[in-house]
C-alpha cells in the first residue's frame, strides 16, 4: 500500500543560493532604508523640534526610529518588487 507520501530531491547548493539571494535582498534593503530614514527623521526632529517641545535626544531618536517604521512598512513592497525588477533570482 501507499502511505501518500511523495518523495522530494533535496535541493542543490545552487538552488539554496539563489533562494538566499532572493529572500536576502529584500531584507537588506530594507534595514538600510529603515536605519537611514531613522536616523534622518530623529536628527530633523531633534533639530527643529527638540528646542520647541524640549525632546531629549532619546525621545527625537525613539519617535525618528517610529517614523522609519511607519515609511518602511510601505517600503517593503517597493523594494521587493525592485529586486524582482532587477532579475534577482
Amino acid at each position: 500500500g501507499t502511505t501518500g507520501e511523495e518523495l522530494v530531491a533535496q535541493p542543490t547548493k545552487g538552488q539554496l543560493t539563489k533562494y538566499f539571494v532572493f529572500t536576502a535582498v529584500p531584507f537588506v534593503g530594507f534595514g538600510f532604508a529603515d536605519n537611514f530614514l531613522m536616523l534622518v527623521f530623529g536628527e530633523q526632529l531633534e533639530l527643529h523640534l527638540g528646542s520647541t517641545f524640549h525632546l531629549s535626544t532619546l525621545a527625537a531618536a525613539g519617535l525618528g526610529n517610529w517614523l522609519s517604521d511607519v515609511v518602511g512598512l510601505g517600503l517593503g513592497g517597493i523594494i521587493e518588487a525592485w529586486a524582482e525588477k532587477c532579475g534577482l533570482p
